[in-house]
């Protein structure tokens, strides 16, 4: 199944709509906004929570624990590497590949099975992506790991720019 997730804009905490190829309203994603952590819950189309993503606040990497049930699915961290961006999964087989930078990657199972494949759409009003998800049992995980991975990014970005705009300490010893 195509699913669309559209982050709405002008709002005090994260909002998500994700949306079938119909235009229905298939998860709404909504973010906490009094939280020492990024925390996200996952609503399906009647209002019942089925996930919540919830960031960790003492790692040296970005971690998101992915909830759905009320049960601990996954973990998605952030790898040390120089030049691309990189995730590892823990707790599920699935493993996460392609050009984060780019927004195109895709999830395999443990048996290199494809069993999801987001993209970003540009020259979108707010962020806009395309995930196509083969199997509705694989849905629910496919857009907490997509949200986590959307989560670090937003995140890293956020903190690249207070860095270029910290005020300098430009004092002269005389």
């Amino acid at each position: 199944m195509r699913l669309y997730a559209r982050q709405k804009y002008f709002s005090f905490r994260t909002v998500f709509s994700i949306l079938d190829s119909n235009g229905r309203v298939c998860y709404t994603v909504k973010g906490e906004i009094f939280s020492l952590t990024k925390k996200l819950h996952v609503y399906d189309n009647t209002g019942r929570e089925v996930a919540v993503l919830r960031g960790r606040i003492i790692k040296l990497l970005p971690t998101y624990d992915i909830f759905i049930g009320g049960r601990k699915a996954a973990s998605i961290a952030k790898r040390l590497t120089l030049f691309r961006p990189s995730y590892v999964i823990r707790d599920s087989n699935w493993r996460v590949e392609g050009d984060f930078l780019q927004h195109r990657y895709s999830m395999y199972d443990g048996r290199r099975n494809k069993v999801a494949s987001i993209s970003k759409k540009w020259l979108t009003f707010g962020d806009c992506f395309e995930l196509n998800v083969p199997d509705p049992d694989n849905e629910v995980l496919a857009v907490c790991m997509m949200l986590a991975i959307d989560c670090v990014m937003d995140d890293q970005e956020m903190s690249s720019l207070s860095q270029r705009h910290a005020p300098q300490n430009n004092e002269n010893n005389d």
